[in-house]
């Protein structure tokens, strides 16, 4: 529904051919959005000291 939802056209006859564009636009917007909420929960829950343990493990590229 996402490549409908973007311009890509099924060959006709198909039954992807029957979906109809506006109704994969929305499926298209709410799996956006589901996978958004799904990742500022997963930001929000993180812990902070897994957050300085990347920026040590990366500041040997930094120089420092």
């Amino acid at each position: 529904m996402r490549a409908i939802a973007h311009g890509w056209r099924p060959p006709k006859g198909s039954d992807v051919a029957k979906i109809p564009v506006a109704v994969a636009r929305d499926f298209a917007a709410a799996d956006q959005a589901k996978k958004r909420k799904k990742w500022t929960q997963r930001q929000e829950s993180e812990p902070e000291t897994s957050k300085s343990k990347r920026e040590s493990f990366y500041s040997h590229k930094r120089g420092d």
